[in-house]
C-alpha cells in the first residue's frame, strides 16, 4: 500500500510539471521557433527588408560607372592670349558717334587663387577709332598688377577730315565755343596731328555696391593754322590749348545685381590746364571747369569668364545734367537738355 502511493504522488507531481511548461501550452520555449513567426535574423516574408535596412543602413557602391575625376575649386588663368574689344557708342549735347577697336597680347601676371590675382595683367594693343569728323591709329601699353587697379597709356596719330565744323582753330580762349557758334564758323579743315592720354583706374566692390573712379589726362597737337594756339576738341567739349593738356575724372556708383544688371549714377569733371598767359582770358569766359551728373545703368546679357571668341557683351547707357559749362546751362543750351551716352561693348579672345 505504502509503495502505491509513493508511485501515485510521483505520478502526480509529473504531470503537474508538465502541465505548468510552456511548450504544454503551445507557447515556444526559449530559443525554439513557432511557426508563422520570423527566426531573428531572417527578412520577413513580404516586408522587402524595409525595417531591416533602416535599422542597419548602408550604402553600396556602383562598380558599373568609373568614378568622376575631382573639380578643382579654382583653374589657372591662361598666361598668354591675344585679346580684342570693340566699343561703339553715340551721343547727344554734344553731338557725336564713334566705333573704337583694339586688339594685342595680354599676359596674366599671377597665378594665385583670388579675385584680386585673377585679374592681374600687362598687355600691348593696336587701337584704331573712326568718327565721322577724325581717324586715330595708335597703341596702348596696359597694366592691372590687382584687380582694383588699371593703368595705361595710349598714343595716337590722328588725321582730321574737315568735316562736322572741325577742326576749328583760334588764337585766345576768351572766344565763343558754343553749338550755334562752331555751327556758323566757315573756317573748319582737314589737318593731322598727336594725341596721348594717360589713365588711371581704381575700382573696388562692397557685396553688391561698385565704385570706380577712372582720372584721364589728355594731351593732344594739331597742325593748326599759323598763329592758332587753341583748337575745339569735340570729344572732350572744351577750348583745348594746342600741345596742351585737359583732365577728366569720371565717378560711378553702382548697384551690381547676380544677372548682370548694373544700376547708379556717374559724376563727370573736366578741367583745362592753360598756361598763367591764357589762364585769365579762359577763366573770363568760364571756358573750365565743367561738371555734369545724371544716371547710368549697364546689362551684360553674355559674359563667358573663360577665354572665348565672343566673351562678353554690354550695353550701357549714361544720361547726365550740365550742372556747370559756359553755354550748355542755359547760355547757348538749355540746362533741361542732358547730356546722353549710348555704348555698346564686345570683348573676346582671338587666341589661344
Amino acid at each position: 500500500m505504502l509503495r502505491f502511493v509513493q508511485a501515485w504522488l510521483v505520478a502526480t507531481v509529473a504531470l503537474l510539471a508538465l502541465w505548468s511548461s510552456p511548450s504544454a501550452a503551445g507557447e515556444p520555449v526559449a530559443g525554439e521557433p513557432v511557426a508563422g513567426e520570423p527566426v531573428a535574423g531572417e527578412p520577413v516574408a513580404g516586408s522587402d527588408d524595409v525595417d531591416f535596412r533602416r535599422q542597419f543602413p548602408m550604402t553600396v557602391p556602383d562598380f558599373s560607372k568609373e568614378p568622376k575625376p575631382l573639380r578643382p575649386s579654382w583653374v589657372p588663368r591662361e598666361r598668354h592670349r591675344w585679346v580684342w574689344d570693340n566699343l561703339t557708342a553715340g551721343r547727344i549735347n554734344p553731338l557725336g558717334a564713334i566705333n573704337r577697336f583694339r586688339t594685342g597680347y595680354r599676359l596674366q601676371l599671377s597665378n594665385r587663387p583670388g579675385i584680386l590675382f585673377e585679374r592681374s595683367f600687362a598687355a600691348i594693343k593696336a587701337a584704331a577709332d573712326l568718327t565721322p569728323a577724325y581717324a586715330k591709329l595708335g597703341g596702348v601699353i596696359e597694366l592691372q598688377p590687382l584687380a582694383i587697379l588699371n593703368l595705361s597709356a595710349r598714343y595716337d596719330f590722328i588725321g582730321n577730315f574737315g568735316m562736322f565744323d572741325q577742326v576749328q582753330s583760334f588764337e585766345t580762349p576768351a572766344v565763343d565755343f558754343s553749338d550755334t557758334a562752331l555751327g556758323e564758323g566757315s573756317d573748319n579743315y582737314a589737318t593731322t596731328g598727336e594725341a596721348a592720354t594717360l589713365s588711371a583706374l581704381f575700382q573696388i566692390k562692397l557685396g553688391a555696391i561698385a565704385i570706380r573712379n577712372k582720372l584721364r589726362a589728355h594731351m593732344q597737337r594739331m597742325d593748326l593754322e599759323d598763329g592758332e594756339r587753341f583748337f575745339y576738341n569735340s570729344t572732350l567739349d572744351v577750348l583745348h590749348p594746342n600741345g596742351g593738356w585737359a583732365l577728366t575724372d569720371d565717378v560711378d556708383l553702382l548697384y551690381v545685381t547676380n544677372f548682370g544688371l548694373k544700376l547708379g549714377a556717374r559724376y563727370t569733371f573736366t578741367k583745362v590746364l592753360y598756361d598763367d598767359e591764357h589762364e585769365t582770358a579762359a577763366e573770363a569766359n568760364d571756358a573750365t571747369p565743367s561738371h555734369r551728373v545724371g544716371p547710368a545703368v549697364a546689362y551684360t546679357f553674355f559674359n563667358d569668364p573663360a577665354p572665348a571668341r565672343f566673351a562678353s557683351s554690354t550695353i550701357a547707357f549714361v544720361g547726365q545734367w550740365w550742372a556747370k559749362h559756359p553755354y550748355r546751362t542755359g547760355k547757348d543750351t538749355s540746362a533741361a537738355i542732358p547730356y546722353m551716352l549710348l555704348v555698346f561693348i564686345q570683348k573676346g579672345d582671338l587666341a589661344p
